[in-house]
């Protein structure tokens, strides 16, 4: 059952910030694509995949440690088409339950991605001294509630995101920000955690750290134009979502003939 929360800040689980009923970066994704596909997604989640736990893993490792060692659980390298490597599964399942559990591979990738973060000076710095995966709930101007989950929140209200992938170099994260709305995300933490402290939050931070190695690290702060940008881009999103949620009808695509154009790319 979904639960609902009086709007503040909750140190609670990550389970029981998805379980909560509210607006996320994540939900205004989907909107974007349109209410239906919202919708869908909000009575159908999709399980974790392995990166995604891997993700949360890493997350764990960086920011919350002693956490680390409680929730994860790393997978014995177990034959399960064997009699004896389906009962050591078995065992090691019961014992996981509720546990993030990945493989024995990627334990050392999330120790090196770590450590590269903590040799970086600047990441360094930032991460001397906050407070980690904090959950706030704000209600919105149009009357929505939204929630909002972060990485880290420095002593002078910089937030900070932990992005891993597979290249950080400047070039590339400035394409996965566009191709993955990360500037949303910014603008949608600043403006919540502004509602929520009755203070300005003006500045959010990129760690990025590579899966492989050298594991490159790169700390980006994304500028004052991609945050507006953002607020321009969401605001008629949310909007239709109010009136979604009042109505109870969450339409699809629209529902004409539209003509289509090629690309300009396509045609020169």
């Amino acid at each position: 059952m979904t639960e609902k929360r009086k709007p503040g800040f909750y140190r609670i689980s990550s389970e029981e910030y998805h379980a909560t009923s509210a607006l996320n970066k994540s939900g205004i994704v989907h909107l974007a694509k349109s209410p239906s596909h919202y919708k869908w997604n909000k009575d159908n989640p999709d399980p974790p995949t392995p990166a995604m736990k891997t993700g949360s893993a890493l997350h764990l490792s960086v920011f919350e440690p002693d956490e680390y060692k409680k929730q994860v659980r790393v997978a014995p390298a177990v034959d399960k088409r064997t009699k004896a490597g389906k009962a050591l599964w078995a065992g090691f399942e019961r014992g996981a339950q509720g546990k993030i559990i990945i493989p024995a591979k990627d334990e050392d990738v999330i120790k090196n991605m770590k450590n590269a973060v903590l040799r970086n000076e600047t990441a360094a710095a930032l991460l001397a001294d906050g407070i980690a995966e904090l959950s706030g709930f704000w209600v919105h101007e149009t009357g929505v509630m939204c929630k909002l989950r972060s990485d880290w929140i420095t002593g002078n209200k910089i937030v900070v995101d932990l992005k891993s992938c597979l290249d950080a170099s400047y070039k590339a994260f400035q394409k996965a920000v566009a191709n993955l709305y990360y500037h949303w995300q910014a603008a949608f933490y600043l403006d919540g955690l502004t509602k929520l402290t009755g203070e300005e939050h003006l500045v959010f931070l990129f760690i990025c750290v590579e899966k492989t190695a050298p594991y490159g690290v790169a700390v980006y702060q994304l500028d004052r134009e991609s945050i507006n940008a953002a607020r321009r881009q969401m605001t008629p999103i949310i909007d239709q979502y109010a009136m979604c949620k009042a109505k109870g009808y969450w339409p699809g695509y629209v529902d004409e003939i539209q003509t289509l154009a090629l690309p300009r790319w396509a045609i020169n």
